[in-house]
């Protein structure tokens, strides 16, 4: 789903492409420090102007420039791509994919999943709902800030828009999480 708009990005550019490799960087060192596989590919740039990120064989993710911002797109292999997800700043669309990546993370070390983060909209975002299954989610303090997606993980990724890359990084590491019943 992207969110109509006008002017924008006409593509990812070198220095985006940076932005989500030292990300990605982050969570390659936290792998490593725990002697786990990362399984993870490094960014690579397609012809249309978009980045990828993934999993050999089993997921994908690309971030492409639209106008009026990004959108996170989910591809799976025998699946097809999934519906996109649209992010007003590239860095968000970053933390989004990154949030992938971090839970996978915490699942492979055994700690607690985020459910903590799935049941409110994290402080400082307003949820504008669009339809039954998607809703436009807005940092308060900056309307220019947004997320469209879909109901769910909208609310689990509400907090992406009130952290920067690191501050999101380190909360989807060091947050205690909290178990199913528990």
């Amino acid at each position: 789903m992207t969110q109509p708009g006008t002017g924008g990005p006409e593509s990812v550019t070198d220095g985006q492409v940076v932005l989500l490799a030292e990300a990605m960087d982050y969570w390659l060192s936290e792998y490593s420090s725990r002697a786990l596989e990362f399984g993870w590919f490094m960014p690579i740039r397609w012809n249309d102007g978009s980045v990828v990120v993934g999993r050999y064989g089993e997921v994908g993710y690309s971030i492409a420039a639209v106008p009026g911002g990004y959108t996170v797109t989910e591809s799976v292999p025998r699946e097809g791509d999934r519906q996109p997800s649209f992010y007003s700043r590239y860095e968000d669309a970053v933390k989004a994919v990154v949030f992938i990546v971090g839970t996978m993370f915490r699942d492979r070390t055994g700690m607690a999943p985020l459910l903590n983060w799935y049941n409110e909209v994290a402080d400082g975002v307003r949820r504008e709902p669009i339809d039954s299954d998607s809703a436009r989610y807005v940092l308060e303090r900056d309307p220019d800030a947004y997320y469209v997606g879909g109901i769910g993980p909208g609310v689990r990724l509400s907090r992406i828009l009130t952290m920067t890359i690191t501050q999101f990084n380190d909360a989807i590491r060091d947050d205690p999480g909290r178990r199913p019943n528990g």
